[in-house]
């Protein structure tokens, strides 16, 4: 993401239609956080070693290295989602 995108999106977080679809459960909070994390990662980049922001993030978020890893370097395939239909 670019600083421009981060501020659009921490924008739409903080915003009261997010937080209601949040307190009806329709935001996926484990893809928010990786999102979060991807983020954090490519932050603290810039200036510790790979192995040192692994640690960092492994300690803020309480995830196993392996965790980390499938998180940040595993290959994402996009799920098709079905349109929600109202009738």
């Amino acid at each position: 993401l670019t600083i421009e995108e981060y501020n659009e999106l921490k924008e739409i977080a903080s915003s009261d239609v997010f937080q209601k679809l949040r307190s009806l459960k329709l935001i996926d909070e484990t893809k928010l956080r990786n999102l979060k994390i991807r983020n954090e990662y490519k932050e603290l980049r810039n200036k510790f070693s790979a192995s040192t922001c692994i640690q960092i993030l492994s300690e803020k978020y309480f995830l196993s290295d392996s965790t980390l890893n499938n998180i940040l370097f595993r290959k994402r395939i996009l799920k098709q989602k079905l349109p929600v239909v109202f009738s």
